[in-house]
């Protein structure tokens, strides 16, 4: 599972993070967290069974500006 830093360098390369580990870091249970991807709730990308969450979303779920990373 990636750390905290590792999620916040893959957004500020504007790369998308998984769901499953970026719902570790916004305090939810992967089953809620992917209840919320399918009630629209939260905008995601699915590549066969992996949901990926795109930088501007996973910023936006973790409280944060992406131009702040890039500082």
């Amino acid at each position: 599972m990636p750390s905290y830093e590792e999620v916040l360098k893959r957004i500020a390369a504007k790369r998308s993070v998984k769901a499953a580990t970026l719902a570790r870091w916004v305090d939810l249970s992967p089953a809620a967290f992917y209840k919320a991807i399918e009630r629209g709730e939260i905008e995601a990308v699915k590549i066969g069974r992996t949901r990926l969450i795109p930088a501007h979303e996973s910023c936006r779920l973790l409280g944060i500006k992406q131009e702040d990373l890039a500082a």
